[in-house]
């Protein structure tokens, strides 16, 4: 039975070990960059497709675009269902937003608005098709993630230098510690609670000379 025992102490630590090797597996493969990447062509791919069946040629809408806004969809607003006003209007428009926004999120240009628009006529859709807010409401989210977090490194807004569209920094508090993480740059501010015990960790710490640590203070 000790033997048994024995054997069976080490389970936990081994399964400790491997849930930490598994999380940090996962935090190197999500890495913000890549997070953006996905985000921004998961969100692009449903409205192209469904865009680049709108058009016949250049400019030139399909029979089946402008049947469907002139017979088919209605918006449902309270006392509707109400059909579309200048339908052949609204499928052109319609027709060039699904195609030009999802090309800029692709491409990472102008990231932000794109996203702006497809929540705006992902609102359309949801009145048109009420029964798909499930769908509608992944898009919004995708779309506010986007928004929030800008389009990431690979992008022709990041590649321009707009730094509103870069990553902002994220910052986690752990205990006496706080961790501000940027994409290519960590580090650690000590916290102390006066400038006595922050001496005593900056010689115990880094050993450094009596007028060095002084230098930090002033």
């Amino acid at each position: 039975m000790s033997d048994q025992q024995n054997m069976k102490q080490p389970l936990p630590a081994v399964l400790v070990s491997a849930i930490s090797a598994l999380n940090r597996l996962i935090q190197t493969l999500a890495q913000p960059w890549l997070v953006q990447l996905v985000l921004r062509l998961a969100l692009a791919v449903p409205f192209w497709k469904s865009g680049i069946l709108k058009w016949h040629g250049f400019f030139q809408l399909s029979d089946t675009a402008i049947d469907l806004f002139t017979q088919e969809f209605q918006l449902h607003l309270p006392s509707g269902p109400y059909p579309f006003p200048a339908p052949t209007v609204f499928a052109f428009l319609s027709g060039c937003g699904e195609v030009t926004f999802p090309l800029m999120l692709m491409l990472g240009l102008g990231a932000r608005f794109a996203v702006a628009g497809l929540i705006f006529m992902t609102c359309i859709v949801e009145l048109t098709v009420p029964d798909g807010w499930p769908i509608h409401l992944t898009w919004v989210a995708m779309a506010l993630g986007i928004a929030a977090w800008g389009p990431g490194r690979i992008s022709i807004d990041y590649l321009l230098g707009d730094r509103s569209f870069r990553s902002r920094p994220e910052v986690f508090v752990i205990g006496k510690r706080t961790a501000v993480q940027c994409q290519n740059v960590r580090f650690e501010v000590l916290r102390a609670r006066n400038k006595d015990h922050v001496r005593h960790r900056a010689s115990v710490l880094h050993r450094v000379s009596l007028s060095e640590r002084q230098n930090v203070f002033h």
